[in-house]
């Protein structure tokens, strides 16, 4: 075997390699307890564009359903509400994001309206 053909066969197991660690990366990616929105979009956009320097394309639909798949259970109620309103395959992961991070805006309102009202009555009883 020539040098060129060694050269091209060694490029193509490290090609290879690097897939198959993102296959991995892929398959495994989950939502962290406490995670917030952006960082997941951060994480996950790494990945996806990792795969596209190496000339391999990941289906949007299959980004978007494996984004909601990660999401932790306290999430399920609104992945179940976005998989009922959404077409998942016209749906950009850039929009799925933004409706992820909008309805994070409204929990963390929602908990702080909850906690404000919780002190007032604990005030009230005092």
């Amino acid at each position: 075997m020539g040098s060129i053909e060694t050269l091209h066969k060694g490029t193509d197991e490290v090609e290879q390699s690097k897939v198959n660690t993102l296959v991995q990366q892929y398959e495994l990616f989950c939502m962290k307890d406490g995670e917030i929105i952006s960082s997941i979009q951060m994480r996950f956009t790494h990945i996806v564009n990792k795969f596209q320097n190496l000339g391999k394309t990941v289906p949007n639909q299959d980004c978007n359903n494996k984004i909601l798949r990660c999401m932790t259970k306290e999430w399920q109620p609104k992945v179940t509400a976005i998989k009922e309103s959404q077409n998942l395959n016209a749906l950009s992961m850039i929009t799925l994001f933004g409706n992820l991070k909008k309805m994070s805006m409204r929990l963390i309102v929602s908990s702080q309206v909850k906690k404000t009202l919780r002190r007032r009555k604990g005030n009230l009883l005092h």
